[in-house]
């Protein structure tokens, strides 16, 4: 069993039925406050003793579609923060994991897993040729995001990321990998960021999150020309484009994880044969 907070626990089934509107805030501080606060956090909420309720939890891999997801949310008037608690809930790739501190989120509750109980988990995917070079760039430029995956990683699976034999490579197993780990939790929904709009409009109303509509919005491609701070001085790292013969010239083994992460979430396998042009929702 994957050790990643079971959502479906009696204890977040039982938070996750309370409406987010009776939640307590951070500014709502009680009696043992100064305790908490000297542990880090500002009340017993934020400490993981009374986690705040939301409906919906949006996870995935870092450059795959939680901003996009969020703001495809936003479309249809749910407040679905990005890295930060909103009225509806929060979309953080790292809330997959639970993790005293996470690396990036805003707020006490957008950085750690722990202080939010949730009704829905929905698992945003995206096409795996176009990810993979997005998170080459990632892997690259935001150390502190491979480190964050390649700890849980190698402590729920034995991987080494770092054992990868290129950059493809190593994008590839993160991927996969952290698929699995969202994917052992059970999410009550997937969302194919590319063309799986009407199915999750459809999921948010069936769930009486969201109110029916005749058209859906229209969102344009989140984290566009995404800047690292590292040496860039605020300009954009090239998005690096892997050809045919990148994909075939895989290991075996990972080459079985492309064709298992490809075959589950519907999408045609970069190996062997030239993919089809999916409409890109992470722009790079």
């Amino acid at each position: 069993m994957v050790d990643a907070g079971d959502s479906k626990s009696p204890a977040a089934r039982r938070a996750g039925s309370s409406p987010a509107s009776g939640t307590r805030t951070l500014h709502q501080a009680n009696g043992r406050g100064n305790m908490w606060k000297l542990a880090g956090w500002t009340d017993r909420a934020a400490a993981g003793c009374e986690p705040t309720q939301v409906s919906i939890l949006i996870v995935g891999h870092p450059r795959c579609g939680t901003a996009y997801s969020a703001d495809f949310c936003g479309g249809l008037g749910l407040g679905i923060g990005h890295e930060e608690i909103g009225i509806d809930g929060i979309s953080s790739w790292m809330f997959a994991v639970d993790d005293r501190r996470t690396p990036y989120g805003r707020g006490q509750f957008g950085r750690r897993r722990r202080a939010v109980r949730w009704r829905h988990m929905v698992h945003a995917v995206r096409d795996l040729r176009s990810a993979a070079e997005s998170v080459v760039i990632e892997n690259r430029h935001a150390k502190a995001s491979l480190r964050f995956r390649s700890k849980h990683i190698q402590r729920l699976f034995g991987v080494d990321l770092n054992g990868a034999g290129t950059d493809l490579e190593r994008a590839i197993w993160s991927i996969v990998y952290w698929s699995r780990i969202i994917r052992a939790q059970d999410p009550s929904h997937v969302f194919r960021i590319e063309d799986g709009a009407c199915g999750f409009v459809e999921f948010l109303t069936k769930s009486g999150l969201a109110k029916t509509v005749d058209t859906i919005p229209e969102v344009p491609p989140s984290n566009v020309q995404k800047k690292y701070s590292n040496g860039f001085w605020g300009r954009a790292p090239s998005r690096p484009i892997y050809g045919n013969a990148d994909w075939e010239g895989l290991e075996s083994g990972t080459r079985e994880l492309v064709e298992e992460y490809c075959s589950i979430y519907g999408y045609p396998s970069p190996l062997g044969v030239q993919s089809r042009h999916l409409v890109d929702r992470v722009d790079d």
